[in-house]
């Protein structure tokens, strides 16, 4: 029976012979109580023919023949079959095709409001070798201008380095589609040393003045410096506070570009990061001999990832090198360098020993 409402008026005469309530039909029918008393009064009225459709009293037919045919082909179809690019909603393409049949098809390009999903047209060779020469230009401009006091160009510098180097399944790093990611990078970090108890972070070097910032290292220190593959530089760990935060390469660029202004600005930023940026994990004081003042040596993450663009620039531009000028930076001021490790916990006798023995601290090392 095709006619649904026809086969519900069919169910109530049914249950009404059968001796049901026309509250119990409503609830198992889910319609209303009028409902029920008018198919029982045009039944006893007209008979089978009351239950059908009053078309006459009810204007022309919503749906013609014609409408169900072409409703047919649209669910037989697929989006592509009518110009419409792949992402875009088939909900919103099937009903207003249904609501006007005779209309033509909408081109992708009258959807301002997906714009995303819009077609692409594929960059050339060209293209994309400019806007590597143009994202070099504003790595070298914000460094410059970090290395005359502007140390917020850090967060530029991260921005434009996730557009060379980051690769996700939805976007590609530019270097990755020109194919100069396979090219060694230089590195000028190291790597950390399993053996030293006090924080490290491989591309600074301290310099105390008025600020008591991090300084990157650039072309000063040559202690280390050799040519690693991509991946190897990008995921070795830079920063180590000794206290179980680390960073890379990777996450000084993203998380400052991602989280920490450079590109977005989220509520939160990721914790490790936060604790060597905010809270000082690194633990370094400086002490000014001449003036008695104390501080935390600051900007960490900065430096470093100032000191990452270096590396990269010398590694797409051989020719690129700076210095820091450190006999200006020292010229004014005497200090002395010291890590404020905090206290160790006091341990009760009862607590598990430290070294992992399983006995209690008094059963075990508590006896030395």
């Amino acid at each position: 029976m095709r006619d649904g409402a026809y086969r519900i008026r069919c169910l109530i005469l049914l249950r009404l012979d059968a001796g049901a309530t026309p509250a119990s039909i409503a609830e198992q029918l889910q319609v209303a109580r009028s409902t029920i008393s008018r198919v029982r009064s045009r039944f006893l009225a007209e008979g089978l023919a009351g239950l059908r459709d009053h078309r006459a009293h009810n204007g022309q037919r919503k749906v013609s023949a014609a409408h169900r045919r072409r409703l047919e082909q649209l669910l037989d179809a697929s989006p592509r079959d009518f110009g419409w690019a792949p992402g875009f909603g088939a909900g919103d393409q099937l009903s207003g095709h249904a609501r006007h049949p005779t209309a033509p098809n909408r081109a992708p390009a009258q959807r301002r409001d997906n714009f995303p999903h819009m077609p692409k047209v594929p960059q050339t060779r060209r293209e994309l070798e400019q806007q590597l020469d143009e994202h070099v230009a504003f790595l070298k401009d914000s460094a410059e201008a970090y290395d005359s006091g502007k140390t917020h160009e850090a967060k530029r510098l991260a921005a434009s380095m996730r557009v060379l180097l980051h690769d996700t399944p939805n976007s590609h790093s530019l270097l990755g589609q020109l194919g100069k990611k396979t090219i060694a990078i230089l590195d000028t970090a190291g790597e950390i040393d399993p053996e030293n108890l006090l924080p490290e972070s491989l591309l600074t070097m301290l310099w105390s003045g008025d600020l008591s910032n991090y300084l990157p290292k650039l072309d000063e220190l040559h202690d280390h410096r050799s040519f690693v593959p991509f991946e190897q530089w990008w995921k070795a760990t830079v920063i180590d506070d000794r206290c179980g935060n680390v960073l890379s390469h990777k996450d000084l660029v993203l998380i400052m570009a991602n989280q920490d202004g450079g590109a977005h600005v989220d509520p939160g930023v990721d914790s490790k990061y936060h604790r060597i940026s905010r809270q000082f994990a690194m633990k370094l004081t400086a002490h000014h001999m001449e003036t008695g003042a104390s501080d935390f040596v600051r900007l960490v993450e900065r430096a470093s990832v100032r000191q990452i663009a270096h590396e990269l620039l010398k590694t797409l531009d051989p020719s690129y090198g700076c210095n820091n000028r450190l006999s200006t930076s020292f010229a004014h001021d005497y200090v002395e360098i010291n890590f404020t490790v905090p206290a160790p916990p006091k341990i009760i006798e009862t607590d598990p020993c430290p070294c992992g023995s399983g006995r209690s601290f008094k059963e075990c090392h508590g006896t030395l």
